[in-house]
């Protein structure tokens, strides 16, 4: 799981000569995040389809939040 999530991100960015802006959470980066309901590292690899995408940062913009977790996402 540590070598998916190092792909999906760190690794990414580096694939697309983007580390400079990408990769990681950091002062002057952008800011893609995606919250998930479940910490993938903590889940059966068979339930890991169950997670749910809770909310969606882009450039440190909240671009989706769904109604279960309303009360969490930042106005």
């Amino acid at each position: 799981m540590d070598q998916v999530l190092r792909l999906l991100t760190s690794a990414g960015a580096y694939g697309v000569f983007a580390e400079d802006d990408l990769g990681k959470l950091a002062p002057g980066l952008l800011a893609d995040l995606v919250v998930l309901s479940e910490d993938p590292q903590d889940v059966p690899l068979e339930d890991l389809e169950e997670i749910d995408v809770q909310m969606v940062f882009v450039g440190g913009e909240l671009e989706v939040c769904l109604p279960a977790v309303a009360a969490l996402c930042p106005l």
